[in-house]
């Protein structure tokens, strides 16, 4: 009775010290993942205070023109060029 007692309390330490185990293994793959997950959407350097600048075109007088714009302030940058 006393064998059978010590068996059942060494694998219910057994049982429970897996389950943790096992809990704290699926944290750090769920965190590790997360991780990647954010890396593959960037997929490129992150610049928060980067203005978003761009070109804007327009054609007068069968010429085609050229000018800077940025999107993140509002404005112009620069005159109307050939291209």
């Amino acid at each position: 009775m006393k064998l059978r007692k010590k068996i059942m309390a060494m694998l219910s330490v057994c049982l429970l010290a897996t389950s943790f185990m096992g809990m704290q293994v699926s944290a750090a793959n769920l965190t590790t993942a997360q991780i990647v997950a954010i890396k593959n959407e960037d997929s490129g350097t992150i610049h928060p205070r980067q203005d978003k600048i761009g070109w804007l075109y327009k054609s007068e007088n069968g010429r085609m023109y050229r000018r800077l714009f940025n999107y993140s302030k509002n404005e112009w940058i620069g005159d109307w060029e050939i291209c």
